[in-house]
């Protein structure tokens, strides 16, 4: 049974449920939060502006992350894939990432390299290439696709490698996998571009 809304708020917050309770009731009334800081002292338990904010700020995000996650899980049953595997993982997604990383193969997509590989019958040859197995190697198992629209080894091998980037960029672990490696490691640099003028030198604490 889900968490309800104000003790994860409350839990989050290190606040008692009663408080986020009646902070929430007071915001869905229509009030303010200065007004609660200032006037709603004792339904709150004395929060103060900035704890009243940050209940606001939660409450946004976690109505957010429900109603996305019900808009997904309509989505996935519309389209018949809603096995009981992916609706746990639809439902104990804790953020709208990790939500959207999970929904990434089933939303519609948009013409793309890989979409195309697919039409021209390439998959067999990704999942080949996935697998590695013992054998010949990709360059001569490709020869067998080369026919119709596909008018040479290098373009079957192309089109699979496509479709197989494809899959990788849309498998959830390999996201946050990724995601945190970027995080831990990634460096952000900044230069001054090519040709542009700042006369002022107004940007100078920027160019390196």
């Amino acid at each position: 049974m889900p968490t309800p809304l104000k003790s994860r708020i409350a839990t989050d917050l290190k606040l008692k449920d009663h408080q986020v309770q009646a902070v929430i009731e007071l915001l869905d009334e229509g009030c303010t939060v200065p007004f609660l800081a200032r006037y709603r002292k004792e339904r709150t338990g004395s929060l103060d502006e900035e704890q009243l904010r940050d209940i606001v700020k939660l409450k946004s995000h976690y109505e957010a992350l429900e109603s996305r996650r019900a808009s997904i899980l309509a989505s996935l049953e519309e389209q018949g894939v809603l096995q009981a595997d992916l609706r746990r993982a639809v439902e104990t997604a804790t953020s709208l990432v990790a939500l959207e990383d999970i929904y990434l193969p089933f939303r519609p997509k948009r013409k793309t390299r890989g979409t195309k590989a697919l039409e021209l019958g390439l998959e067999p040859l990704a999942k080949m290439i996935c697998s590695q197995p013992n054998g010949p190697s990709p360059r001569e198992a490709a020869k067998r696709w080369v026919h119709g629209d596909v008018k040479s080894v290098d373009e079957a091998l192309d089109g699979a490698k496509d479709i197989v980037a494809e899959w990788a960029a849309e498998d959830a672990n390999v996201r946050q996998s990724l995601r945190e490696k970027a995080q831990r490691f990634g460096v952000l640099k900044a230069i001054l571009k090519k040709g542009a003028e700042d006369p002022k030198e107004t940007y100078r604490s920027y160019y390196d």
